[in-house]
């Protein structure tokens, strides 16, 4: 292992692999390939870790959830309601940029809010997004249909990772 000066890396050899890692993570979650947070959350720190990692989970289940959405009032034979697609599509994005904002409190956050605020924050949008599926149940059919039951997998293990962090974050106050 060897640790560079300036900005703190530590890179180390694990077989062929020549991983490289920061010590504290720079710049927004958001903003790094899907390797570097990996690499990020695998490294022995406090953030990013179980909130940051149910929070992007959440939003890959939102991510489902919008592109059936777009799917299914891109097919010629839709007949549904156009507007119930906007107002679904719509609000999925306000839950997803809610999560977004989560992932980054939960790196850059004060400890008192990451505590219980910053993951109760998750859990109410991965809540609120799963609402959505149930919507959007009715609405997808055919073989996109299964892309709103893989984002409701992905909403409800974020949710309850999220419950279970603050479960542990009150135990140790």
């Amino acid at each position: 292992m060897r640790i560079a000066q300036g900005p703190v890396f530590v890179q180390c050899k694990r077989g062929a692999a020549n991983l490289r890692h920061t010590r504290r993570m720079t710049g927004s979650v958001w903003a790094m390939p899907v390797e570097s947070l990996y690499q990020e959350l695998t490294l022995p720190k406090p953030a990013p870790a179980s909130v940051v990692a149910a929070a992007v989970t959440a939003r890959m289940g939102i991510a489902l959830l919008i592109k059936t959405l777009a799917v299914v009032g891109n097919r010629n034979s839709f007949e549904g309601d156009r507007d119930k697609l906007k107002t679904l599509t719509e609000a999925a994005q306000r839950e997803s940029s809610k999560l977004a904002e989560v992932a980054e409190d939960d790196v850059t956050g004060a400890p008192e809010r990451k505590r219980s605020e910053v993951p109760m924050n998750a859990a109410v949008a991965a809540e609120a997004a799963l609402v959505l599926c149930a919507e959007a149940r009715a609405i997808a059919t055919g073989s996109v249909a299964v892309d709103i039951e893989v984002a409701v997998l992905l909403l409800t293990a974020a949710h309850r990772s999220v419950l279970i962090c603050v479960g542990s974050n009150l135990r140790e106050t």
